[in-house]
């Protein structure tokens, strides 16, 4: 019985492991009218020194859009925003090649 539960555990690991991830999707139906952050980035980056470039990097299949970066590099300068084709929000994972 002890080695059945232990196949049967390994057989479970396996088969969560095997699929293709939809835990960010998931995440992202969820919480679709309730994801957004306590003190939005785009209210205060006013404070930061504007000669400090800023890079944003997002995957177009992100569950987190883009909008407050476009947002931000219209109202200072030295602000670049990049978008990696087929990525979600891990770029390092999704496409790490693009990532490097």
């Amino acid at each position: 019985l002890h080695t059945q539960t232990n196949i049967t555990g390994l057989i479970n690991l396996y088969h969560c492991n095997a699929q293709i991830p939809t835990g960010e999707q998931a995440f992202r139906t969820i919480c679709d009218c309730f994801a957004w952050a306590k003190e939005p980035m785009v209210d205060r980056i006013h404070l930061l020194d504007e000669r400090t470039p800023i890079y944003f990097l997002h995957g177009d299949q992100s569950w987190i859009t883009s909008e407050s970066s476009f947002i931000i590099q219209e109202k200072r300068q030295n602000v670049f925003v990049e978008t990696v084709k087929g990525a979600g929000h891990h770029i390092y994972a999704d496409a790490a090649v693009e990532f490097e």
